[in-house]
Formats: C-alpha cells, structure tokens, sequence
C-alpha cells in the first residue's frame, strides 16, 4: 500500500513520519510470520498452562520478570502509544490508525481495545507479548525450562538486528521515500554501516546485557556515547568537531528529533542545525528541505574566528520530538476556537495539547572557550564525555 502525501484535515495521510503502514496481508521478510503484523490474537490459554499465563498483560509478566519489566515501563517502547498518537488517529480512518497500530501496539488485542474504545484507549504500547508471545508459547534468546512458563524456545531472530527491522525500516510499498531515502530506514543505515560488518547489532546498543529500557536519543547519556566531540581554542579561533562514531546508523535516524549546535563570542553566532528537515508546502504536501544529519562514521566540522583576546561558548541542545512539537501538533491545534467542536474532537485536541505540553528537550554539551593561551587549548565540556580520554589536539597552527 502507498502512502499519498497530501495531508487532509479529514483524512491526515501522515502515516509515512507518524508510523510505519503495515498490512496484515504481507508476510515478514523475517522468520517466516513471526512478525506478521498485527500480530493475530492469541486466544484462550490452553487449561494446562499455569493460571497466571493466561493475563499477558505487562503486569501479569512483572509478577516474575520484575527488573525488565521496571526497565521497559519508563521506554518508548512502552509509550509507543502516546497521547500524541491517540489524539492523531482521530483523524485517520479505521484502515490508516490500524495501520499505525500495528507497529506502536502490534497486539491485535490491543487493536481491538483501541477499536471499543477510541480516545479513552489506555495502551501498553510494544509490551512483553508483542516480543515473547506466540499462541501462547513463549519465545526468547536461549531456551529456557521454567515452572511457569514450561519451555520457552530459543529463536535465531532474537539476537538479530532483522528482529527490529519490521518497524524500524520502511520498505517498498511501506513507508513514505523522500529524496531517494526512506524516512524509517534504520536498518539500511546499520546494514551499510561499519558495525554491521562487525557483527553489532541493535540489541548491542539499545539492548546492552539484556536490557529492556530501549534507549535512544531521548536520553542524554545514550546519545553522548553516539559522539566523540572535540572542542579546541586554537590561535584564529574556536574549532568544534563533532563526530558519529558509535550510532551504527545516521545520527538521528528519524526525521522528528534535530540537534542544534550553537557557537557564540562577544560579538557574532553561529548555528548549524543536524536533522532531517521536512516541510510542508503550499499545497501542504511533504518535502524534505534538507539532510544535514551525520551518517555512521561522518564529521562534522564548525569553526567560530576570534581574535587572541575573545573568549566563546557553544552549546549542543538536543530535541528529541521537534517535528511532533513544531509541525504536527500546530497542525491539529490551528484553530483555536473549540466552541463549536464535537465531543470527540475536544478529547482529541486535548490529548494533542497534553503532548505538546511535554518537553524531552535537553543539552548535550555546555562548552567554554578561553581566550588564546598560545597553545592549541581543550575547551571545557560540561558534562564530560563518557568516553576517556579527549580527541588528539589539532597542530598549533591549525585553521
């Protein structure tokens, strides 16, 4: 199924940045129909299996699995499905907001859920049976024998970067292409990365010894490990170098979050902005404006010029949701008289506002930059980078 561009008020096709289309008819290119999405209802639980198998909501599983399942609570995965998402599929028909569901609550039950109860919908977004749970048979990395759960069954697909890419990567006939480049392209951007060809994975980064907190770029700490920075007072001037060593795919790989790096003295700023910046048209169609986001293993390289005796700053702000907050939810909350809205509109606007109202936003680096000591000089970082020891000065005499 294609995606078409236009937006609508009545129909918002903005499927191919807000989710991944899915249909249930296409089978995974992965393990055969493991992840046939929606993932098909499971039914009743066999009589033999031990009664607190048969609720396979999160709370059910936390019962035992109790440090995962405190890991995987504060994720994205778990807030897959937002308010931000619910208020949206108000406007979409049936076909379009299963389509989204299908991948930020891939369990049919909870599509059915969504289907009796619309706004009110409390979802467990990606939960533990979206992963683990098959008909009623568990699945994981290793097989295990367990008093509850009898045997659950080790799959291959477990440790492998395929087992994400179902929702993590458009593909011909499932996602929105822009400039030649899928907008979820994930997994093209890691399979023709260096850490493919090293044999890291996915869960190498986001799933480090087993965890289930699902970090990524709303995290400060995650995405300082993705960099290796250098800031240096030099004798013309304030050199920043910002390198994506450890990502594995672009950095960031999605459209909605941008990185804004400002350099500042007495008397001028600089700003470069790191994203994939899509705009509307006039015709309120989708275009990508630019691609200034850093590919797996690129610099980027800033210089601000001072005289000897001028100090500079900088600062890196990262935000986690700027699409959502700039364009999306505007969008929706373009007219500001709710007077003569229906009921269900109202509701909708008010999860949308309740979205905007959140700020993920934070700053990566503060740095200071003292005046010309006579010597090539590292500014100061604050916080410091988690990775050691600071890049090799550049030669005194540097540009």
């Amino acid at each position: 199924m294609l995606i078409t561009h236009t937006i609508t008020k009545n129909v918002f096709l903005f499927l191919g940045i807000v989710c991944v289309l899915i249909s249930s008819s296409i089978e995974a290119k992965v393990d055969n129909d493991y992840w046939l999405l929606p993932i098909p209802l499971q039914g009743d639980a066999p009589k033999t299996n031990h009664p607190v198998t048969h609720d396979i909501s999160p709370k059910s599983c936390a019962l035992c699995h109790k440090k995962q399942a405190d890991e995987w609570k504060d994720s994205y995965h778990a807030k897959a499905a937002s308010p931000g998402l619910i208020g949206q599929l108000h406007y979409f028909d049936q076909d379009s907001a299963e389509s989204c569901l299908s991948c930020h609550t891939p369990r049919s039950e909870q599509i059915k859920d969504w289907q009796d109860q619309t706004l009110k919908f409390k979802a467990t977004g990606i939960d533990c049976a979206s992963c683990h749970l098959r008909q009623h048979q568990r699945y994981g990395a290793k097989t295990k024998i367990t008093p509850v759960h009898g045997t659950v069954q080790a799959k291959p697909l477990f440790k492998k970067a395929d087992f994400c890419s179902r929702c993590h990567q458009f593909t011909e006939g499932r996602g929105l292409k822009l400039a030649g480049s899928f907008l979820e392209n994930t997994h093209q951007e890691w399979q023709e990365s260096t850490w493919s060809q090293q044999g890291k994975t996915c869960q190498s980064c986001h799933m480090p010894n087993g965890s289930h907190a699902f970090k990524g770029i709303h995290d400060a700490n995650m995405t300082r490990t993705a960099f290796t920075i250098q800031a240096v007072r030099e004798a013309t001037g304030f050199s920043l170098s910002l390198s994506n060593q450890f990502a594995g795919h672009a950095l960031p790989t999605y459209a909605t979050p941008r990185i804004v790096i400002t350099l500042t003295s007495a008397d001028q700023q600089k700003t470069h902005i790191i994203q994939r910046q899509l705009i509307l048209d006039d015709q309120q169609n989708l275009q990508q404006k630019a691609d200034t986001r850093l590919q797996a293993g690129e610099t980027i390289k800033l210089f601000l010029p001072l005289k000897p005796q001028q100090q500079a700053s900088a600062s890196i702000r990262v935000e986690p949701d700027h699409f959502y907050q700039q364009i999306i939810y505007p969008y929706f909350l373009e007219d500001n008289d709710d007077s003569e809205l229906e009921p269900e509109e109202k509701q909708a606007r008010q999860l949308l506002l309740k979205a905007k109202q959140v700020k993920n936003d934070y700053t990566l680096y503060a740095i200071q930059c003292p005046r010309w000591q006579q010597k090539n000089y590292h500014c100061t970082l604050s916080p410091q980078p988690p990775k050691g020891e600071p890049m090799p000065l550049p030669n005194a005499n540097s540009t």
